[in-house]
C-alpha cells in the first residue's frame, strides 16, 4: 500500500514539475516576446534610441542651417541648396563625362582619384558651387558612413576641423602615382572655405589637387584655409602641389590663407610648375615661419616654374618669418608670380605686398633674390608690372632685390615698376628699379620711380620716370612701343592711373 502511495505521491510531483517548467517555458516565452517582438521592450529601446539619435542630427543640421543663413545674410552670398539624388556617385553627362553635384560626390572623387582612377581621356565638371562650410553644400552634412573614405565620424565635421579635406591624388615622389591626369572643368564654379591641416606627413605636394597631369581650368578656390607642418621639404600650392609637364591651368583663382610651419615653398596656385599657367590670379596670403631657410621659397603663382606663366596677377601678400643658423650656402627667392623661372613670363602684375624678416647666424653664404614679378630667372619677362611693396630686413648676407626681376639672364621689355623697395641689412645690397644687377640681361623700354637706396640707376637697368608723367595716356603708348599689338591701355579711374594690360579690361 505504501508503495502505491509513493508511486502516485512521485508521478504527481513529476506532472507537477512537468507543469510548472511548461509554465515558465510559456512565461519566459512571453518575457522574451515583450523584450524582443515588434512591440517589445528592447525593439522599442532601439527605436527610442534611433529616434533620439535622429531627433540630434535633425536638430544639430536645423542649427546649422540657421547658421548658414546668417552667415549668408553677413556676406551677402546665398549658397545654393544641393539636390544630387545618388550622393557619391559621380552622375554621367554623355560618354566619359562626369558631374559633381555635391560634397560626397568631392570627397568620392578625391578617394578615387588617390586610389588609382587618374580619369585620363576623361572630363569631369563642378555641377555647381560647393562649400565646405555650409549645410546646403551636403546631401546629409552629419552623415557617418563615409569611414571608407577616411572620413570615420561626421563628414562635415571631419571635413571643417582637424585635418580636413584630404587632397585630390597622392603628392608622394613617385612619379604618376595616383594623380589626376583627365580635364577638370569648374565651369565658373567655386569651391569655398577648404580646410587642410596636415603635419608632416609622407606626401611632399600638398593642394586641392596633390599633383595634376591633366587640365584644370575654369575654376575658383575659395577662402581657403591650408595649414601645413613640415621638418622636410615640401611643396605647398593652394591650388596644386605639383603641376607636371604638359599640364595646364587656366581661368583658375584662389583666395584665403596658406600657412607653413617649418621646411618648404608656400604658393597660391602651383607648389612646383612644370606645365603652362595662364589666366590665373592668387589673392590669398602666404605666410611661412622656419627655422631652416634651406630649400624654402614663396610665390603668389608659381614655384621654380619650367613652363610659361602668361595673364597672371597676384594679390596677396607673402611674408617669411625665420631665426636660423645656416650650415650651408642658402639661397632665398620669391617673387609675386613667381620665385624663379626657366621660362617666359609675359602680361602679369603684381599689387601684393612682400615682407622677409630673417635673423641668420652662421659664416655660410646667404643670398636673398626678390623680386615683384620673378626673384630669378633665366628667361624672358615681357609686359609686366609692379606696384607691390617689398620690405627685407635680414642681418648680412647678399641682397638683390629688384621691382620686376631681382636677379638672373633673362632679357626684360616693356615693363614698369612703382612698388616702394626698403632693405634694412648689414650685407651686401643691390636694389634697383627693374633689375638689381644689370648682367647680361638686355632691359629694354622699361622704367621705374628712383629711390633713394636705389644703387643700380645705370641706363642699362631702366629708364626713371616720375609718377605724374607714368599716369599719362602717352606712357601706356611709350609701353607699347616694340609690341605687334596694343598690350597697354590706359584708364584714369583704373589702377590709381598707372597703365593697365588690354587683357584687365
Amino acid at each position: 500500500m505504501k508503495t502505491k502511495e509513493l508511486k502516485r505521491s512521485k508521478g504527481i510531483t513529476l506532472i507537477a514539475l512537468v507543469i510548472t517548467i511548461i509554465v515558465l517555458l510559456i512565461l519566459a516565452g512571453v518575457a522574451i516576446a515583450t523584450l524582443t517582438g515588434d512591440n517589445g521592450i528592447l525593439t522599442k529601446v532601439q527605436e527610442a534610441k534611433k529616434k533620439t539619435e535622429q531627433a540630434e542630427k535633425n536638430e544639430k543640421t536645423n542649427l546649422a542651417k540657421t547658421e548658414d543663413l546668417i552667415n549668408e545674410f553677413v556676406n551677402g552670398i546665398e549658397v545654393e541648396q544641393v539636390t544630387d539624388e545618388n550622393a557619391g556617385v559621380l552622375e554621367t553627362e554623355g560618354v566619359d563625362t562626369y558631374i559633381i553635384n555635391s560634397i560626397e560626390d568631392l570627397v568620392f572623387f578625391a578617394y578615387d582619384v588617390t586610389n588609382g582612377n587618374n580619369y585620363e581621356n576623361k572630363i569631369v565638371k563642378l555641377g555647381l558651387s560647393l562649400d565646405f562650410n555650409s549645410t546646403k553644400s551636403y546631401v546629409e552634412p552629419f552623415r557617418t558612413d563615409y569611414g571608407k573614405y577616411g572620413y570615420d565620424g561626421e563628414l562635415k565635421t571631419l571635413l571643417t576641423s582637424g585635418e580636413g579635406f584630404m587632397p585630390i591624388g597622392i603628392g608622394s615622389d613617385e612619379v604618376g602615382r595616383n594623380s589626376f591626369s583627365g580635364t577638370f572643368d569648374g565651369q565658373e564654379n567655386q569651391i569655398k572655405n577648404l580646410y587642410i591641416s596636415e603635419k608632416d606627413e609622407t606626401d611632399s605636394k600638398l593642394g586641392f589637387f596633390a599633383v595634376n597631369y591633366g587640365n584644370i581650368e575654369n575654376l575658383k578656390v575659395v577662402d581657403v584655409n591650408i595649414t601645413r607642418y613640415e621638418e622636410e621639404a615640401s611643396l605647398t600650392g593652394g591650388l596644386v602641389g605639383q603641376n607636371r609637364v604638359n599640364a595646364t591651368i587656366k581661368n583658375c583663382g584662389i583666395s584665403g590663407n596658406i600657412k607653413i610651419e617649418g621646411n618648404g615653398t608656400g604658393v597660391g596656385l602651383a607648389g612646383h610648375n612644370m606645365g603652362v599657367i595662364q589666366d590665373c590670379y592668387n589673392l590669398s596670403n602666404i605666410k611661412l615661419r622656419t627655422e631652416n631657410l634651406d630649400g624654402v621659397a614663396l610665390a603668389g603663382i608659381a614655384n621654380a616654374s619650367t613652363g610659361p606663366l602668361k595673364r597672371c596677377f597676384n594679390a596677396g601678400n607673402l611674408e617669411i618669418i625665420s631665426e636660423s643658423i645656416l650650415s650651408q650656402r642658402t639661397v632665398l627667392p620669391v617673387g609675386g608670380i613667381s620665385n624663379y623661372s626657366e621660362n617666359i613670363i609675359e602680361e602679369c602684375y603684381n599689387l601684393g605686398e612682400i615682407t622677409i624678416n630673417v635673423s641668420e647666424n652662421g659664416s655660410q653664404t646667404f643670398d636673398v633674390q626678390v623680386g615683384g614679378i620673378v626673384g630669378n630667372t633665366t628667361s624672358e619677362t615681357l609686359n609686366c608690372y609692379n606696384r607691390g611693396n617689398i620690405e627685407v630686413n635680414t642681418n648680412e648676407g647678399s641682397m638683390y632685390i629688384a621691382g620686376i626681376s631681382g636677379t638672373g639672364s633673362g632679357n626684360i621689355r616693356n615693363c614698369y615698376n612703382v612698388g616702394n623697395i626698403v632693405c634694412n641689412s648689414k650685407g651686401n645690397l643691390f636694389i634697383g628699379g627693374i633689375r638689381c644687377l644689370p648682367n647680361n640681361t638686355n632691359i629694354t623700354n622699361c622704367y621705374y620711380i628712383i629711390q633713394d637706396n636705389f644703387n643700380n640707376t645705370g641706363e642699362e637697368s631702366g629708364i626713371i620716370k616720375k609718377e605724374d608723367e607714368m599716369k599719362q595716356a602717352s606712357f601706356a603708348d611709350l609701353l607699347n612701343s616694340g609690341n605687334d599689338e596694343s598690350i597697354w591701355k590706359y584708364d584714369k579711374n583704373k589702377n590709381e592711373g598707372y597703365p593697365i594690360l588690354n587683357w584687365q579690361l
